[in-house]
């Protein structure tokens, strides 16, 4: 991603400091596809040196998820995770008890769900499937 001030003003976005802040760690902590908590994220930017209120990095989250630059994801009732958008995302494989998501990229599973939604003439704008479960961390074993 370009810089975070860049990224902003491209997405009609002011760049402010808390909103780079935020969108510099999601780069950070979901390039690999993975997710993060506001609660998580907050405590990152404190290690940081950052002074923001919880309120504050849920309402740049948002602004953020708005502006179409990150998705949110609720893997359990009440229970947010935010990543990176990063194009047509699959599928989205969410943890309901550690809340995190695995984001798997099949460009068969993705054909195959816009076959079916074309088939019935729907015009698709994004094609997308979560399930949820437990992760093979918090799975019985």
């Amino acid at each position: 991603m370009a810089n975070a001030a860049e990224t902003l003003r491209q997405h009609d976005l002011r760049p402010t400091a808390a909103r780079e802040w935020v969108l510099g760690l999601l780069t950070e902590h979901t390039a690999d596809g993975g997710s993060i908590t506001p609660e998580a994220l907050h405590r990152r930017l404190a290690e940081q040196g950052h002074r923001s209120s919880l309120p504050s990095v849920y309402r740049v989250l948002v602004e953020l998820t708005d502006a179409g630059l990150v998705e949110r994801f609720r893997p359990a009732p009440g229970a947010s995770v935010f990543a990176l958008k990063r194009g047509a995302h699959v599928l989205h494989l969410l943890c309901t008890r550690c809340r995190s998501v695995e984001v798997v990229r099949d460009a068969r599973a993705a054909s195959r769900l816009r076959a079916v939604g074309e088939a019935r003439g729907f015009a698709l704008e994004r094609v997308g499937w979560s399930l949820l479960g437990l992760c093979k961390g918090c799975s019985p074993p």
